[in-house]
């Protein structure tokens, strides 16, 4: 009879007092233009390293713009849902959430300089709601015209070609000034394209190639990412030595690339998120300079070319593809 008493006792302490409810979930969307399966694996592999277990302890929604909804009405919808965290690609897309909100902290994995772009006061104290991971470009364009150079024994009429569907105005032009300043010193003619599809890619390649471009320096983007088989047939096309932002370009066929390793900085990325998470404010948090580059040259697409890849550039390549 007590036992009965003690059970009914319970259930009407748990009726008045209900048992305490189980913390929510933190909430992350992943942000991007389209799917890019081996760095989102390193991002949900330091995430995991971390302790951050997805369904078990943390929800993590993937949201891709590339379905045709433009980015305003993609970002507008994600901010709606109040995430603990949004994670985005690249500086042109923090530009966009940052018009919708000054609250909810934003992780870019790979951007142009932040502070540049308006996004940070300082790279040691944000002092927003913006952090994570910058490149500076100029260090990587320069480096970029050095080794065509080096792969062509000569480079006197060099391009430049960007889109302007995923990246941000002032990314550009301030890409486009360092580009210029740089060709300048060098004493090399520039031209610059800036391109919304691939159709006009493609016209880009064949003015390049009517204006006897000796090599051309393709722009990173999401576009690109997406894109890269695509976009490294139309170079192979129009016969235009082009370097490339990721060693992933180089595999899709592509001559030469130099640029971050994409898989550490999104692992980086998990890092901040992690950071934020326990408690940190990315107001606090300071923004990392990446200093893991990688060179990575397709021997297949020198040759087709009828380019000698010298052997003091292959010696300094991280990737060499036979």
């Amino acid at each position: 009879m007590l036992r009965v008493l003690a059970v009914v006792a319970i259930s009407l302490l748990s009726w008045v007092f209900p048992l305490e409810a189980q913390p929510a979930k933190p909430k992350v969307v992943f942000l991007a233009f389209s799917p890019l399966p081996a760095f989102e694996a390193s991002f949900n592999s330091a995430l995991r390293r971390l302790g951050w277990e997805e369904g078990r302890n943390i929800i993590v929604e993937r949201r891709y713009t590339q379905a045709g909804a433009p980015l305003s009405e993609v970002v507008g919808e994600v901010v709606r849902q109040a995430p603990d965290v949004i994670v985005a690609p690249n500086a042109g897309f923090a530009i966009a959430l940052r018009r919708e909100t000054t609250t909810i902290p934003i992780v870019v994995l790979v951007a142009g300089e932040l502070v540049a772009a308006g996004l940070a006061e300082s790279l040691a104290r944000p002092g927003g709601n913006v952090t994570g991971t910058q490149v500076i470009q100029r260090e990587i364009m320069g480096k970029r015209l050095e080794w065509l150079k080096e792969a062509l024994g000569r480079l006197d009429r060099v391009a430049h070609i960007t889109d302007t569907l995923t990246s941000a105005p002032g990314y550009r032009a301030d890409h486009r000034r360092q580009f210029e300043t740089l060709t300048q010193a060098l004493h090399i003619q520039p031209s610059w394209y800036e391109v919304a599809d691939l159709i006009e890619f493609e016209n880009g390649f064949k003015q390049m190639a009517a204006q006897q471009a000796q090599a051309v320096i393709v722009g990173g983007s999401p576009f690109m990412f997406q894109n890269a088989r695509s976009v490294t047939d139309v170079a192979a096309k129009y016969r235009v030595p082009a370097t490339w932002e990721a060693r992933e370009f180089v595999r899709a066929g592509g001559l030469m690339a130099y640029g971050v390793d994409f898989e550490y900085v999104f692992a980086r990325g998990a890092t901040f998120v992690d950071k934020i998470l326990r408690g940190t404010k990315p107001a606090v948090l300071p923004i990392e300079q990446s200093t893991k580059f990688e060179l990575a040259i397709n021997l297949k697409a020198a040759k087709a070319l009828g380019l000698t890849i010298p052997p003091s550039l292959l010696a300094r390549a991280d990737q060499v593809i036979e």
